[in-house]
């Protein structure tokens, strides 16, 4: 008689190997292939950590992440006040949190724009990241889109800025904190 693990399936599921099929790609070829080759040089190094320089967008082609990263002026929230970066988290933890998957189901992990998340009200972690990351450079802040994984959320995305003082924040878009 096999002994059997509380909660383990019999025979072991194995994940799915990951999707490798060529997308279109938006970019000019030399730039794909740049980007490709950056990236597998920068995996070969750390291979435990995940990077993404190309990422599929609402038309199903693949394009630099870069492009997705532009100054967008936050909404006026208070008639007479300055919209500070506490008050652009808040609107955008205030925007409904839809796993892509429900998004568009049954594609890749699609990233939206922020005038795209604006549009449909709702979006994914990156994609809540990515509008609090054009809110934030608009605001004059150095601000990066970092990506990973917690507990007890699982995949997340953060954005970390840096003032002009050199102070460096950690924003989570999906709490508000």
């Amino acid at each position: 008689d096999e002994e059997c693990e509380e909660g383990a399936v019999h025979p072991p599921l194995h994940p799915p190997e990951p999707f490798k099929e060529h997308l279109p790609c938006s970019e000019m070829p030399y730039l794909e292939q740049h980007l490709q080759e950056w990236q597998a040089q920068v995996v070969s190094q750390y291979p435990h950590r995940p990077v993404k320089c190309l990422v599929v967008d609402t038309s199903a082609k693949s394009i630099c992440v870069t492009r997705f990263f532009q100054p967008l002026a936050p909404p006026v929230l208070e008639e007479g006040v300055s919209t500070t970066p506490e008050m652009a988290l808040r609107f955008v933890s205030k925007i409904p949190m839809v796993p892509g998957s429900m998004l568009f189901p049954g594609l890749f992990d699609v990233w939206l724009t922020a005038q795209q998340v604006l549009m449909l009200l709702s979006g994914d972690s990156e994609d809540h990241a990515v509008l609090l990351c054009c809110y934030l450079l608009h605001l004059g802040l150095k601000a990066w889109l970092l990506l990973g994984s917690g507990v007890p959320h699982g995949p997340m995305a953060l954005v970390l800025t840096r003032d002009i003082s050199g102070t460096a924040t950690l924003w989570d878009p999906a709490t508000g904190q």
